[in-house]
């Protein structure tokens, strides 16, 4: 895999120690997307570096500070060129107007995980919208079950965040690309709570946040690159599975590691531009096919809202 960064230091604290850095010429002719480099990268001079990593990924783009949103910058590049034939990272240590679902602020903090990421399946995939919906935040449960030392189990709060004790650890979203029945680009956004638990929000939904080194002991801390190198592999892997057809495959994960199910909830509407309103309430009894929510004594299931855990 190709490293091009602002920050080695950065790189090496995500990637591990790395030989060879060159200094990259103002005109990479050999790197594929410059444009992509223009965008992503505000400050000079950069670097670039190689090491073995999964085949699935072919760039990753490493920033010590990134003024826009990288997976808005991912987004709109795509939308304009053509699809790239392998896989990017894109890794900011913090960053200014990055966003979450529906555009809502997301407050980045050294020591977390600030990543997007780039892949073309350039097939039919079943279930795609619904699969890369689920498969980062599968992907951080697995990899926080194999931290032996994080003493508390993880689960998923629908749609896409991760909690640990009721504090939300991670979340995610998720943006495909279709030509006809082709799926052309899958950008992914994963934030990660490792290191550094961040600033309170005020916030209805999240009641409160909290990082992966909170729920392990002392001596016993997990490291950013670390996590990074877990999640990655849990990623690929359950990439491959969706591309099998392996999508009830993650959504049973999905279903069994729910934080909501058997549990009293509110929906609240979702939004851009207006305050949230209460749609319903209820116990939830099961998680659909297509990630709805049946609730007990409800005819209809619930498809969209956001979700508060009522105590």
């Amino acid at each position: 895999m190709i490293i091009i960064t602002d920050s080695i230091r950065f790189a090496e604290k995500s990637f591990g120690t790395i030989a060879g850095w060159k200094r990259l010429a103002a005109t990479p002719n050999k790197i594929e997307h410059t444009g992509l480099l223009i965008e992503l990268y505000r400050r000079s001079p950069l670097y670039i570096g190689e090491i073995q990593f999964d085949p699935l990924w072919h760039y990753a783009f490493v920033t010590e500070h990134s003024e826009d949103s990288q997976f808005e910058v991912l987004k709109k590049y795509f939308k304009k060129h053509a699809a790239a034939k392998h896989g990017i990272l894109c890794l900011a240590e913090k960053g200014t107007n990055f966003k979450g679902q529906r555009d809502r602020n997301w407050v980045t903090v050294a020591g977390n995980i600030h990543l997007s990421t780039y892949l073309n399946p350039a097939q039919k995939v079943g279930h795609f919208n619904l699969g890369f919906a689920i498969l980062p935040v599968v992907s951080v449960l697995q990899a926080v079950d194999e931290c032996s030392y994080v003493l508390s189990k993880a689960a998923i709060k629908w749609v896409n965040d991760v909690l640990i004790d009721g504090a939300k650890i991670a979340g995610a979203l998720t943006q495909t690309q279709v030509s006809g029945e082709t799926v052309t680009g899958v950008i992914s956004g994963i934030g990660i709570n490792v290191e550094t638990k961040p600033p309170a929000v005020a916030d209805l939904v999240v009641a409160q946040a909290d990082c992966l080194n909170s729920y392990t002991q002392q001596g016993n801390e997990i490291t950013l690159g670390e996590f990074l190198e877990k999640f990655l592999a849990k990623f690929s892997v359950n990439y491959k599975h969706i591309l099998k057809g392996r999508y009830f495959d993650l959504l049973e994960i999905y279903r069994q590691r729910s934080a909501i199910v058997g549990r009293k909830i509110t929906v609240l509407s979702d939004p851009i531009n207006d305050r949230s309103k209460k749609v319903t309430e209820g116990i939830v009894r099961s998680i659909g096919e297509n990630l709805e929510l049946f609730l007990e004594n409800h005819h209809q299931p619930v498809i969209r809202g956001r979700v508060v855990l009522n105590n």
